[in-house]
């Protein structure tokens, strides 16, 4: 039985930790299975996220051996888990040593910044993600606390993928931030961003573009031409911290979105609409002025 929370995390399905102390002996497992429920007294939790349920911990914080599960690769770190490379994270200052290491990154559960403390070059920060890193929520959310400033931001990248997280807390959630050494496309895929002012902003960029599949934006939606072209499919767009709104300054796609009951949108550049709804009606040229505001009218198109 488990006798402290040490203890507990020794605790496996087959195997209770791995040797990682040799590069040259990995410990692998192939087709094993295990089926019933962990379980430790005293009401110490057993952690089963790093490497399923069949073994629980790495004999050592940062052995270089690696741990292989199905021809998938584990590797235990002084900053945590790395997956094929990749780095599962759990605490906020995890995450935040990973992607200053440059890595890719996948959230272990959910992640609360309190408070934030880097910077984005306007003002403060959660996490910078500065050269082309993924990350992967896995369904958890990232809650960013002490950057409620006008300037401030949950996620400030410069180019990459996120996905699979949902980011709040903010003033503002997602910060597209080109202007740097590194500059590519911003890919959203699942992502919910609410609890925040802005959703998505950005104020400089160099034209490399936005990408939004299967996305949730719930708050004001604003970014300077600069981002270059953007393009949502399948997105939602509602209300947000009492705004419900839409001023992209770049020309824009809007493919398949559903747009709440009295959003409106007011577009400074180019956009156009193909199969989206407003309130659940299909948008049309007869009713484009229901979500777009008249005095910037012509700027939308209805395919």
């Amino acid at each position: 039985g488990a006798e402290s929370e040490a203890d507990a995390q020794e605790v496996g399905g087959i195997a209770g930790v791995w040797m990682n102390s040799s590069e040259q002996s990995p410990v692998t497992f192939n087709k094993c299975t295990f089926d019933g429920e962990l379980k430790a007294n005293g009401g110490f939790v057993i952690n089963t996220n790093k490497f399923g349920n069949l073994v629980c911990a790495a004999y050592k914080t940062n052995g270089p051996g690696k741990l292989i599960i199905d021809g998938v690769e584990y590797m235990q770190t002084t900053n945590g888990v790395t997956i094929d490379g990749v780095s599962l994270v759990e605490t906020s200052e995890n995450l935040v040593v990973a992607l200053e290491n440059g890595q890719d990154v996948v959230l272990a559960n959910d992640v609360k910044i309190d408070p934030a403390g880097m910077s984005n070059a306007y003002g403060t920060t959660g996490i910078n993600v500065k050269n082309g890193q993924t990350i992967d929520g896995g369904g958890h959310t990232l809650d960013i606390k002490g950057a409620g400033g006008t300037w401030d931001s949950g996620i400030n990248t410069t180019g990459g993928l996120i996905k699979n997280i949902t980011v709040t807390g903010s003033f503002r959630g997602i910060f597209i931030n080109h202007n740097s050494s590194h500059s590519e496309k911003v890919v959203l895929e699942n992502v919910i961003i609410d609890g925040t002012t802005y959703t998505i902003s950005c104020d400089q960029g160099t034209n490399n573009g936005l990408e939004a599949k299967d996305c949730t934006f719930n708050g004001w939606t604003s970014y300077a031409k600069t981002l270059g072209n953007a393009k949502f499919t399948d997105c939602k767009f509602g209300e947000g911290n009492g705004y419900a709104y839409c001023r992209p300054y770049a020309p824009t796609e809007f493919i398949g979105c559903e747009f709440e009951e009295g959003y409106r949108m007011d577009p400074r550049a180019a956009v156009t609409f193909k199969d989206c709804t407003i309130g659940g009606v299909a948008l049309t040229a007869d009713n484009l002025s229901t979500l777009v505001v008249i005095s910037n009218i012509a700027n939308a198109t209805v395919k």
